[in-house]
């Protein structure tokens, strides 16, 4: 058999994402926390302060004492300030601040034939391997142009420093140097070997020539920052260079280019018409399923019987393939929307003539043929046209439903092979299942032995990226909605419900508003009207829980971080609900449920309720945490609106509420109440922005009116009113972003820009509006869209008329593309910030949605970076990954339409654990593999859902047994690689649901007993958990155990436990001697004589006798050891010896009497009783004492 080798992936690196703040100004960064150390440089112009986290003392050549420079890591950021003299910033001009890494070699040879030189003629290369700049400008004005600038004020809010008018030039002569803020990050090795250099510097001297002249050979790696400034006119400069030292950590380890699993194949053998001398398969990867966007590889098996490679080389030479796809499109219609503004110079909808051409090509079955040596060109780019006041279609926009049938025909000059029936073939491709965007895609075909590829190109261009663009300010800014899914009639009337949303692309909860009258209609669902139900769509519109309530009134509900629904009813119980309907419920404590909940704000960390004594209580964390006292605001009644800022945007780091009382706000956190004296109140709507810097307040006239979060600066109004429609009810007041506010209405949705511009969006019907962290987004009737700012990145590159490196870039890629020799002349142009223009394309790629834009973004990023020296590539392959995810979870079967920016803030792990929470196990864990992520927390959800649905339910009464579902999870842990999953876990959940069997079985698998052991306990396994214990060895553990066992149990269980347990448990039950005898002796005297140990037994009243200090006790402990003894045959001789101790201490009790007491003899030995008898004179006593007990005359 003869086949070509297979395709395989390039090696893909692990995920760093580098989290980069929008910088529309250099005012707008927020700095991370200072490194603790600051190196200064000076001239007379310019000073440059440097951040450092160590700091080296070195050497200067020649030039006096030591000099402190900044040392930085491989994990570290360069930042500082920048300080230009107060004139130079005055002065139009432009600072640009360089970070660079240089390798410098000095050779004592020229290239002019040095060698025969007398002397030697030195010369210098410089490689320039990292570099890195911002450009600021000097000599522009920052006072607002109006003080009702919604714009101005914004960007006001956002500087650091405190705007004042422009100086003078009497008042420059004092005023201080002007701060340039800058901060560089330094690359990261994409794989082994790409690491930066350390600073380092060597210098080797000889003699060259035949005169023996004296040469010096430098080598040296230099790190250094440059602030270069210079006027517009280029008549003055100032410069100052700053050296740096670079030390890499030494236990860096890079984990990029690990190796990829090995693939699946399946050959499918091709049917012939007649007999053929040889057979013939296609072969295909497995799984079979394929997006539009990816790049399927087919390979064509021949194989002769006998075997010939001759006869099988000719074949494959003369063999041609050919493959074909069959499309079939149905034309759907659904109900029009109508467009958002008749002026918009974007409008998407369609002609009537384009309406009626696709009808008539609804039913027609499209067969596209290509042979292999044909490549198909790409369709060319539309250009785009900006249309204004297009009128509306007269037909519905359609909706598409594609199905797609590969087959494949092989002609050869001996046979022909029929083709390949569509039944075979057709499970391999359906675009249903694929959980991929699909926009485009590419297939490969191969045939052997000779590997050749044929590309069919199949791209449908979509609409141009500034098709969605609206312009505010003046064309300054511009704003964009996607629709990121189509969802006619999948929603109830949300004007009948209760909405709650939760970010980041998160779930929709609905639950029937109480307030309101509803009419049933005839084929109108009333599931959800017959009873107190929630429930949970996707934003796709797809059902993901129903369950109903019957605790009491709901107050409020909302959603968690983690994308729990949280439930808080009037008594003061919430819980809190799992998309699988899992549950666990906690309480406010006595005072809420005496005093009742009258409203509540759920944040995605917390909760704030509002109690019938208009207090206020803070539960953190959503742990069951006891709630706490907030300050008491003194209302007398409800306020009319109020909000939470969370305490992670707060600058105290503690909660902070918003109340709207009369006509004022006060402001309320853990210690004191603040009124912030205000007289525009009361306001409906109160709504901080998402990073807790603005707030939006609606006043009851109807003016919107935006102030930053501390009341101190006004930064804009616009009346609501003068929209068409303005004078109906406002339904919700939303940010979008940090930028823009949107208000909406009944059908209508204003978009309030930063300088006062607005744009409108109309629906078929009532909305609601969910927060993001970069934009809004919008549930209507019809469809889920999303409202954003056009990041700068995408407006660098696709604005029309744009002049930026990246868009220079861009469209060199497409001349290269299309092969034109602009190409190279538009690469020239942008050299100097080539780097620049590659990370712009890339991060734009990130922003877009389309599959087709992203990766002709990333194509010509790669283009670019092609002429780089040393480019860092991880962000580039990094992105390339995270799209590949994030076109996964936006398939409107999973539902997740999360943007680039939420996907950083939000974390891979936590996007896996909302896909694990909807049970999409295999995407989950597709993804932490290709991600690197560790896939513990993958199998143990899917785990812990795998025994409950072996369960029997009220719809199967059949439940697994407790063998298979262990073996089937084992294997699976072992297959995926699951050696971090505790067992321990998995199996409590089993016990959980009363499946003990089976969590015994388990936990036999868990390699740590520590986890094991507590386990067994609480499902009282007793005898297993002692023997688990012993067999680890840990003396702890086995304490642990013994003590938990003597608390529940009944002294005779507990030592016949111990006792049926044999050798196994010898070890536990030395332990527990060890114990006893320190701690209860009269528990050790009952295990020995439970155990009937008669010699442990006496041996325990001899140490209690010999430790005695009472003479009746002492006396009783050695009748109990010679009773002990006594009873043991083969110890008759301690048995004697015992009795004569008891005789001797009863004659010494005697003699004490006769003494008076002033005489001692109590526990005396015999000779010394002999002797105090002899020397008191008691010599009858002495002869009677040696007769009694025998005394030879000798002693």
């Amino acid at each position: 058999m003869h086949s070509p080798s297979l395709f395989h992936s390039p090696s893909r690196p692990r995920l760093r994402v580098d989290v980069k703040a929008q910088k529309e100004n250099y005012y707008e960064v927020e700095q991370c926390p200072p490194y603790p150390h600051t190196s200064k440089f000076f001239s007379s112009q310019v000073e440059i302060h440097i951040r450092s986290p160590s700091v080296k003392r070195v050497e200067r050549q020649g030039e006096g004492p030591q000099r402190t420079l900044p040392m930085f890591g491989d994990r570290d950021h360069v930042e500082g300030t920048v300080y230009l003299d107060a004139r130079l910033a005055a002065i139009p001009g432009r600072l640009k601040i360089m970070a660079e890494g240089a390798f410098l070699y000095i050779s004592p040879f020229s290239n002019r034939g040095s060698r025969s030189l007398e002397a030697p003629f030195p010369t210098a290369t410089k490689h320039l391997f990292f570099y890195s700049d911002t450009v600021f400008t000097s000599g522009e004005s920052s006072s607002p142009r109006s003080a009702t600038s919604l714009r101005e004020a914004f960007a006001a809010s956002m500087r650091f420093q405190r705007m004042e008018r422009r100086p003078s030039l009497q008042d420059l002569e004092g005023a201080p140097r002007k701060p340039f803020p800058f901060s560089f990050d330094l690359p990261r090795p994409v794989r082994p070997g790409e690491e930066l250099p350390p600073t380092f510097s060597t210098i080797s001297v000889g003699e060259v020539g035949y005169r023996g002249r004296t040469a010096v050979e430098r080598a040296e790696v230099d790190y250094k920052l440059t602030a270069v400034w210079e006027s517009m006119d280029n008549s003055q400069e100032a410069k100052l260079d700053a050296p740096l030292l670079f030390q890499p950590d030494t236990d860096f380890q890079s984990l990029d280019g690990l190796s990829l699993e090995p693939e699946s194949w399946l050959e499918i053998p091709l049917r012939s018409d007649r007999p053929i001398p040889f057979k013939c398969a296609v072969t295909l990867p497995v799984p079979s399923t394929f997006p539009r966007s990816a790049c399927v590889p087919f390979f064509v098996v021949f194989t002769t019987k006998p075997r010939c490679p001759l006869l099988a080389r000719e074949i494959a030479v003369d063999a041609t393939v050919s493959v074909s796809l069959l499309r079939q499109v149905t034309i759907v219609n659904s109900r029009s929307t109508p467009s958002h503004s008749p002026s918009s110079s974007t409008s998407s909808s369609l002609s009537g003539d384009d309406t009626d051409s696709s009808s008539r090509r609804s039913t027609r079955l499209l067969k596209r043929m290509t042979r292999t040596r044909a490549r198909s060109k790409s369709p060319k780019r539309q250009p785009y046209n900006n249309v204004k006041d297009k009128p509306l279609p007269e037909l519905p926009m359609p909706g598409v439903l594609e199905t797609r049938t590969l087959q494949t025909v092989i002609f050869s000059t001996r046979v022909s092979v029929p083709p390949l029936d569509a039944s075979t073939l057709s499970p391999f491709w359906s675009l249903q299942s694929a959980p991929l965007a699909l926009v485009s895609g590419l297939y490969r075909v191969a045939s052997a032995p000779h590997t050749f590829e044929t590309w069919i190109s199949l791209v449908s261009m979509s609409d141009h990226p500034t098709a969605s663009w609206e312009a505010l300010q003046d064309g300054n800014v511009f704003y964009r909605r996607h629709q990121n899914y189509s969802i006619p009639g999948k929603l109830p009337n949300l004007n009948d419900f209760l909405v709650a949303g939760c970010r980041y692309g998160g779930p929709l909860a609905l639950m029937r508003d109480t307030s309101k009258v509803v009419a049933l209609q005839v084929g109108r669902a009333t599931s959800a009207f017959a009873k107190a139900q929630i429930q949970v769509y996707s934003p796709a519109g797809e059902s993901l829980l129903v369950f109903s309530w019957d605790q009491g009134k709901i107050v409020k509900f909302g959603w968690t971080i983690e994308e729990r629904l949280a439930v808080l009813n009037e008594e003061g119980v919430y819980r809190l609900y799992d998309l699988q309907g899992d549950y666990q419920q906690y309480s406010l404590g006595s005072e809420a449920s005496e005093l009742g909940i009258v409203d509540a704000r759920i944040h995605e960390n917390g909760l704030v309720a509002l109690t019938g004594s208009l207090t206020l209580l803070e539960v953190k964390g959503w742990e069951g945490a006891k709630p706490l006292t907030l300050a008491n605001p003194g209302l007398s009644q409800p306020p009319h609106s109020w909000a939470v800022i969370p305490p992670d945007l707060t600058i105290s780091r503690h909660v902070e509420v918003l109340l709207s009382a009369e006509a004022t706000v006060y402001s309320v956190d853990n210690l004191e109440t603040t009124d912030q004296r205000l007289s525009r109140g009361p306001f409906s709507h109160l709504s901080p922005s998402p990073n807790g810097k603005s707030l939006a307040l609606l006043t009851s006239s109807g003016t919107l009116w935006v102030v930053s979060a501390d009341f101190q600066r006004s930064l804009a109004e616009f009346d609501t009113r003068s929209v068409a429609g303005g004078e109906d009810e406002v339904r919700q007041v939303e940010w979008c972003g940090n930028d823009a506010v949107l208000v909406t209405w009944e059908t209508t949705a204003v978009l309030v820009g930063p300088f006062g511009d607005t744009l409108q969006y109309f629906y078929s019907g009532p909305t609601f509006a969910v927060t993001e962290a970069d934009g809004v987004r919008v549930i209507g009737p019809d469809t889920c869209d999303f409202i954003q700012k056009v990041p700068a990145s995408s407006v660098s590159v696709f604005r029309p008329g744009s002049t930026s490196p990246s868009a220079i870039l861009y469209d060199a890629w497409e001349n290269f593309s299309r092969k034109s020799p602009k190409a190279d002349e538009s690469i020239r142009s942008v050299r100097p910030e080539l780097a620049t223009a590659v990370n712009e394309c890339i991060d734009a790629a990130g922003r877009e949605w389309e599959p087709n834009w992203q990766r002709r973004l990333l194509n010509a990023a790669k283009f670019g970076k092609a002429f780089l020296d040393l480019y860092d590539s991880t962000d580039f392959v990094s992105m390339g990954q995270t799209l590949k995810v994030l076109n996964a979870v936006r398939y409107y079967e999973i539902g997740i339409p999360i943007t680039y920016a939420q996907y950083t803030q939000l974390s891979p792990s936590q996007l896996v654990s909302r896909l694990t929470a909807r049970n999409l196990h295999l995407l989950a864990l597709r993804v932490s593999s290709f991600l690197s992520l560790p896939p513990s927390a993958v199998l143990k959800h899917w785990a812990c859902a795998k025994i409950l649905r072996s369960r029997p339910s009220a719809t199967t009464s059949d439940m697994v047994d407790d063998e298979t579902v262990c073996k089937s999870i084992v294997e699976k842990f072992e297959t995926v690689g699951g050696s971090g999953v505790s067992f321990a876990e998995i199996a409590r959940k089993a016990w959980e649901v009363g499946r003990t069997e089976l969590a015994t079985k388990l936990l036999d698998h868990e390699p740590r007993a520590s986890d094991q052991v507590p386990l067994l306990l609480s499902m009282k396994e007793d005898r297993l958990a002692l023997g688990k214990a012993v067999e680890s060895g840990d003396t702890d553990l086995v304490y642990h155990v013994l003590l938990q066992l003597q608390k529940r149990l009944q002294l005779g269980s507990f030592f016949r436990l111990i006792e049926e347990g044999g050798p196994r448990l010898a070890s536990a039950s030395k332990l527990l001697q060890v114990y006893a005898r320190e701690q209860n002796r009269e528990m050790l005297r009952d295990f020995y004589y439970s155990d009937d140990r008669r010699v442990e037994s006496a041996v325990l009243c001899l140490e209690e006798a010999s430790i005695s200090l009472d003479p009746s006790a002492k006396l009783s402990s050695v009748k109990a050891a010679h009773k002990f003894f006594s009873e043991d045959r083969e110890r008759g001789f301690e048995a004697k010896m015992m009795d004569e101790s008891a005789r001797l201490l009863a004659y010494q009790q005697q003699l004490e009497k006769e003494a008076d007491g002033k005489i001692t003899f109590f526990g005396m030995s015999i000779n010394e009783t002999l002797r105090t008898l002899l020397v008191n004179g008691m010599a009858k006593r002495a002869d009677k004492m040696k007769s009694d007990f025998k005394v030879p005359d000798k002693r």
